[in-house]
């Protein structure tokens, strides 16, 4: 079989520089930031789960996150998680992340990764032949977000996240909403 495999890629993309420049060109270094990239923010997100299975099951999603900076690139968040419900789950639960972020744009315009550990509870079976509900358990969650500012207090925020289950329910949510920086 793996004789009769052949492929060929092929890879274009294109780049855009978040670092405002007098020079034309590529920047040889980024601009140092000043200060934490975020104080306190509070953000309300709704979106979307979408749990990883062949029918990948749709439901809707909402998330109360309170987002801190502790460092210069680093940033801490507590958010509250409802993933909906669906044929394959029910869950929602507290989820906390470190981040590294970095602001762009005149502080206008945030982008950052985040890693962190979501404890949730999930009413549908986690194993169905042993009709159990009431799953509880801790999981992993990778995020990418970007944030874009209005002014000094209000934006908007955008998250995808993988939730890393070890029951075979990892979902991918998709989530976005206004913040305010306090």
């Amino acid at each position: 079989l793996a004789d009769e495999l052949d492929t060929v890629s092929v890879l274009l993309g294109v780049g855009c520089s978040l670092e405002r420049s007098q020079e034309r060109g590529p920047v040889a270094q980024a601009s140092a930031q000043d200060g934490r990239t975020t104080g306190n923010e509070l953000n309300v997100l709704y979106g979307l789960a979408i749990v990883n299975s062949f029918g990948a099951e749709l439901s809707p999603a909402v998330s109360v996150e309170y987002r801190r900076g502790l460092l210069k690139y680093l940033e801490w968040t507590l958010a509250w998680l409802d993933e909906g419900r669906n044929e394959m789950i029910a869950r929602n639960g507290f989820l906390s992340q470190l981040w590294l972020a970095r602001s762009f744009l005149d502080d206008s315009m945030t982008l950052g990764f985040g890693a962190g550990a979501y404890y949730a509870s999930d009413d549908i079976s986690s194993d169905e032949a042993d009709n159990e509900t009431g799953n509880k358990g801790l999981s992993g969650v990778v995020s990418f977000s970007g944030s874009y500012r209005f002014n000094k207090n209000w934006g908007t925020r955008v998250t995808w996240s993988r939730i890393l289950t070890d029951y075979d329910r990892d979902t991918d949510v998709m989530l976005g909403g206004i913040s305010y920086r306090f």
